[in-house]
């Protein structure tokens, strides 16, 4: 049995080696298949077109190593790897594969498409200079994306420091009450089925539930009547659900409604409605604090409880408000809730500067990008 690297494995960030499958290639497969050091490897196939031709570079990371067919491998030639890898990066990112690409369902590039690819190829000493400059702005790039990472791990370290593991024996908690999630509700209620317009409020949806927070970058408008309004209308401290999705990993999470993260999007807060495959939980704010429950629900107890309560249907996981109402979840004292949410607001607020700081070192390195392939540095 021979490892080898599947689409999975290639990410923008580089090469993702902690799922490596094997499989039995024999040795004349393997001198067709066999990567060597400097191989470049290009997503062949995708159901996102954004996401075909994604590249990484191969160096010889693990030994004796193949890749899959969903892949593309470029054995460069007369030229540096890494300059290349940079190009394939631009050409991705600005789209060129994704126009390239061929299919219905699963988007194509083949390596016919790419054997023809026209590529810049400024002097030797040139090329080394852009990637000198490409690799430094790349990698503040990737450092900043990794201390978001260690961010989001610290919320569930904080957690488990606070109010130990549950379901495990508990270090601080083992005497704790605990409620169902319909005990700890006041309301539950499915959002407006009504489909968007160019008018309206902002209606909160799928994709503006992300990684336990609102992302309200875009927005859908939906009209409603003062009636659905007054029903519909998100009050600090709800906690929105997913209640549908083809990833069981993704069916049940959930995001606080706060005043603070709708803000920037320049629409009133007491504005905002939610659309029906998400569920609203309006809890009683003097038995438990929002942020404490979603942080339950984030770690691996609450997801066992999600995924447990989940049922399927057609190849769509689903979760309905009986299913969310019988999860179990443990009431540690209010106040220490409360203090938990605070240390969590002070690492949500590091995280989005954080995020801001990212998103214009993106902008700084999709410049130099351009003006690198365009003859222009």
């Amino acid at each position: 049995m021979r490892p080898y690297l599947r689409a999975a494995n290639v990410d923008w960030d580089g090469l993702r080696l902690g799922d490596i499958k094997t499989m039995n290639f024999t040795d004349a497969e393997m001198e067709v298949y066999r990567l060597s050091k400097g191989d470049l490897l290009l997503n062949e196939a995708s159901g996102s077109a954004r996401e075909v031709g994604k590249p990484a570079l191969w160096q010889d990371e693990i030994t004796d190593c193949a890749f899959q067919n969903t892949l593309i491998r470029v054995r460069p030639k007369d030229i540096e790897p890494e300059f290349l890898l940079h190009y394939f990066r631009h050409a991705a990112s600005v789209g060129k594969f994704a126009e390239a690409s061929r299919g219905v369902g699963i988007n194509h590039l083949g390596k016919e498409a790419l054997a023809s690819w026209q590529i810049p190829l400024p002097p030797a000493g040139e090329r080394q200079r852009i990637v000198g400059l490409l690799d430094q702005a790349y990698e503040l790039r990737i450092k900043r994306r990794q201390a978001i990472t260690n961010l989001d791990g610290l919320t569930q370290a904080l957690f488990i420091e606070t109010f130990g593991t549950f379901g495990d024996p508990l270090r601080r908690t083992a005497n704790l009450d605990s409620a169902t999630l319909g005990e700890l509700t006041s309301e539950f209620r499915y959002g407006t089925s009504v489909k968007s317009e160019d008018r309206g409020h902002p209606t909160l949806r799928i994709p503006n539930v992300v990684g336990g927070s609102l992302d309200v970058r875009d927005l859908k408008f939906v009209p409603v009547t003062p009636a659905e309004l007054t029903r519909l209308r998100l009050r600090q401290g709800d906690l929105l659900f997913v209640r549908s999705n083809g990833n069981p990993e993704y069916v049940g999470r959930c995001a606080v409604f706060s005043e603070d993260l709708v803000s920037s999007s320049g629409h009133a807060s007491d504005s905002f409605i939610y659309a029906s495959y998400l569920i609203r939980a309006r809890l009683h704010l003097d038995k438990v604090n929002p942020v404490y429950v979603r942080e339950f629900l984030l770690g691996s107890t609450g997801r066992r409880s999600l995924r447990s309560s989940c049922k399927t249907s057609a190849g769509q996981y689903n979760i309905n408000i009986d299913g969310l109402s019988g999860i179990s979840i443990p009431v540690p004292p209010l106040l220490l809730q409360q203090e938990f949410a605070k240390r969590v607001e002070f690492i949500a607020e590091l995280r989005e500067r954080y995020t801001r700081q990212l998103s214009h070192l993106d902008g700084l390195f999709s410049a130099l990008q351009h003006r690198a392939f365009r003859g222009e540095l």
